[in-house]
């Protein structure tokens, strides 16, 4: 995805929770572009065999140097 220094824009993920019980998790954000990253919200509950959506808020400022960049989504339980 490429997203322009100074402006900002979001990413929407799914988590499913596939199991037969219902579940916490728990979600950070690591790599290189964890700096401008955000994750909303970072804590969920989800109900067995359903879904819930997270946001990713990406906001690079101008101080950004172009570039590419990770990011690594961890999901605990």
């Amino acid at each position: 995805m490429d997203v322009a220094a100074d402006s900002t824009t979001t990413s929407a993920l799914t988590i499913t929770n596939n199991g037969v019980e219902k579940a916490d998790y728990e979600l950070s954000i690591t790599g290189t572009a964890s700096s401008f990253v955000q994750l909303n919200p970072s804590i969920i509950t989800i109900e067995p065999k359903k879904s819930e959506i997270i946001q990713l808020y990406i906001a690079p400022t101008v101080r950004v140097v172009k570039g590419e960049y990770k990011i690594k989504l961890t999901i605990k339980e």
